[in-house]
């Protein structure tokens, strides 16, 4: 897998978080937005990061599945506060296995972390690397070995007009005819912010091979294994903001 020198690679090493990331950063938002913005709107944001994580010192390491992994501690949309900081880690584990195969991710996600040879379908988001196309109507000949959705299912029919309950199940159906014999689809997504899935997911309504999550048991994110009756017990922005809980799902082919 060929990636560039990306917030991911910088949060896998062991050395302690230093001054490159909110510099790489501010370097970045001068060139898009200009040093006025980036002093009214990203300064307060920087020394929320440095305080967060250089001197709270919150645990580096989390386990899933017996597995440690390392926090992501991003500056982008402010991963290293929410779920995106277990839930990339996660993924990346598991894309790891899939060197040299196709992959497609729904939503773009990934990309704004590291690079690496997929393909990324997401409806909104531009990005040259990014085919802006809703997912229940993508096709393509070719099949995937697997197919990855970040904190991106939620969205699906719920964030839409007119909304559109019966969506998620018939997203699924397409993504499963899209996937190889012997293949995967890796879905997470945060408990609380669509109940529509909450309740296909608790009511079996669609069915995963295996379910697996995770909850925020501090105010400094870090998060633990739950059970699933745990997680549902869960609210979406309480106490803590963005997700508290999330679903790690499987399909296998």
């Amino acid at each position: 897998m060929e990636t560039i020198k990306t917030q991911y690679e910088l949060d896998q090493t062991k050395r302690p978080i230093g001054f490159l990331q909110p510099l790489s950063y501010a370097r970045e938002a001068v060139r898009n937005e200009g040093v006025r913005r980036l002093a009214r709107i990203h300064g307060p944001h920087f020394a929320h990061f440095i305080y967060y994580k250089k001197i709270r010192k919150t645990p580096e390491t989390f386990i899933f599945l017996g597995r440690t992994h390392r926090y992501l501690t991003a500056l982008y949309n402010a991963t290293y506060t929410n779920e995106r900081s277990v839930e990339v880690p996660i993924a990346l584990n598991i894309i790891n296995a899939y060197r040299g195969k196709r992959i497609l991710e729904v939503g773009n996600v990934l990309s704004h972390y590291l690079v690496f040879p997929h393909v990324i379908v997401d409806k909104y988001e531009p990005a040259v690397v990014v085919i802006n196309e809703d997912i229940l109507d993508y096709r393509t000949d070719e099949k995937f070995d697997l197919i990855i959705s970040i904190s991106t299912l939620e969205h699906v029919g719920w964030d839409e007009t007119p909304r559109d309950d019966t969506k998620i199940p018939k997203t699924l159906e397409n993504l499963k005819s899209l996937v190889m014999p012997g293949g995967q689809i890796i879905i997470t997504v945060p408990i609380g912010q669509n109940p529509v899935l909450d309740d296909l997911v608790r009511e079996r309504s669609i069915e995963f091979d295996k379910r697996y999550y995770m909850k925020r048991v501090s105010r400094s994110n870090l998060w633990s294994e739950t059970s699933e009756e745990e997680a549902y017990s869960s609210k979406y922005g309480s106490p803590y903001r963005y997700g508290n809980a999330i679903m790690i799902a499987f399909i296998s082919r």
